[in-house]
């Protein structure tokens, strides 16, 4: 079988550790873990220094665990409000990792990964020496909230939302057929005051500006001669993350032509 990657565990605490670590023993496998560093986001992770120093320590003498390396998210520069502020986000994210690793291998710890992940900071973050692996996950289709970040500009953002207006109640207000249950009501787990909206019409330059349910209303800016009933307008979403679990499947396209169906296989299934 073909190796396509690796896997390891995240880890913030030596009980964790150590439960992990017994799994691992009577299951006759090795667990290859790194630690979490917080960078600032103060949700989960071991602050820097030598809190790290004392983890990576208790973690070695655990048999049934690899210690290989150090990470951390930066997904409070969700919260930034301007790409100056995300650039300094994502400068002291790539410094405070490099220092701890730097910390760690001095005591003799493995740290040959030394993990960065998010999406607007990575440009920044990535410019700091020292750093083996990044993690970017909303990259991979961008949306308003990068755009709002300064990671990406509107045509970079590849997941968008074809609705059709099904109504228009009056010459400066048009209802179209998605809703919350399609774009959801999101501006980032982390809070952005950077977007207006749920989501925008590039062609059209249009915002649309309420959801319900099954529908989405705009009225600012509509030109009465722009938009007629029946038309599909294409719009990006503020946060294709959200979108992409909310849906089965995605369909991908080539200029006006459907060209592979994506099952969304990992979503959903709480309980």
């Amino acid at each position: 079988m073909q190796l396509r990657g690796s896997v390891a565990a995240g880890i913030d605490n030596v009980q964790a550790a150590e439960a992990m670590a017994y799994v691992a023993r009577h299951a006759g496998v090795t667990v290859p873990v790194l630690i979490e560093v917080d960078c600032g986001l103060r949700r989960a992770g071991v602050p820097r220094g030598p809190p790290v120093l004392k983890l990576a320590k208790q973690v070695a003498r655990l048999s049934g665990l690899h210690l290989r390396g150090v990470f951390t998210h930066a997904g409070h520069a969700y919260a930034a409000q301007s790409p100056a502020a995300v650039a300094r986000i994502g400068r002291a994210e790539g410094e405070v990792l490099v220092e701890t690793a730097a910390s760690a291998a001095s005591s003799r710890h493995c740290v040959e990964i030394v993990s960065v992940g998010s999406t607007p900071t990575a440009r920044y973050a990535g410019a700091v020496p020292g750093l083996t692996e990044f993690r970017p996950g909303n990259y991979v289709f961008y949306d308003r909230m990068q755009v709002a970040l300064g990671a990406a500009q509107l045509e970079d953002c590849a997941l968008t939302v074809l609705a059709r207006v099904i109504s228009r109640p009056d010459p400066g207000r048009l209802v179209i057929d998605a809703g919350s249950k399609t774009f959801a009501l999101d501006r980032g787990a982390h809070g952005t005051d950077a977007l207006a909206g749920f989501g925008q019409a590039p062609a059209q330059e249009l915002v649309l500006e309420r959801l319900s349910e099954e529908h989405g209303m705009l009225s600012r800016g509509v030109d009465p001669r722009s938009v007629e009933l029946g038309d599909r307008l294409r719009f990006v979403p503020n946060h294709a993350c959200t979108l992409a679990n909310l849906a089965e499947m995605l369909l991908g396209v080539r200029g006006d032509r459907v060209t592979e169906l994506l099952d969304v296989l990992v979503r959903g299934g709480g309980r």
